[in-house]
C-alpha cells in the first residue's frame, strides 16, 4: 500500500484540488507505476515513483506508452506534453514522481 500512498500524495501535491477528479487505474505495465484518468479533463497521467537520478523518457517510450494505455483503456490517448521535458511532483517518503500526461481523444463514455 505505500506505493498507491505515495502516488496519491503525488496526485494531490500536483493538481491539488483538481486531484478529486482523477481516478486511478490499475496498470501493472511498468515497474512503480500508475495511471489516473479524469474523464472531465480527458487525461490520463502515467506516475512514475523513480530513483532521485532517472531520465526523462525518450520520444519512443512516451509513444510505447501510449499505446499501452490505448490497448489497457480500450481508447486513443496521445502524449499531451513536449518529448524530454520532466514534470515532477513530490512523494510523500519517497520519489520524485514523474508524471507523464496523454490526452484522450476517445474513450468509452466520452462524447
Amino acid at each position: 500500500m505505500a506505493f498507491i500512498d505515495e502516488i496519491k500524495h503525488a496526485l494531490r501535491d500536483g493538481l491539488r484540488s483538481e486531484a478529486q477528479k482523477y481516478e486511478l487505474l490499475d496498470w501493472k505495465d511498468r515497474p512503480q507505476t500508475a495511471l489516473a484518468y479524469s474523464k472531465e479533463n480527458q487525461e490520463v497521467l502515467m506516475l512514475w515513483l523513480v530513483d532521485r537520478d532517472v531520465d526523462a523518457l525518450s520520444g519512443d517510450e512516451y509513444l510505447e506508452i501510449a499505446k499501452s494505455i490505448n490497448r489497457r483503456m480500450s481508447a486513443f490517448v496521445s502524449p499531451n506534453q513536449k518529448i524530454g521535458s520532466l514534470c515532477v511532483w513530490g512523494g510523500k517518503t519517497q520519489g520524485p514522481v514523474h508524471v507523464y500526461k496523454f490526452k484522450v481523444h476517445n474513450a468509452p463514455g466520452l462524447a
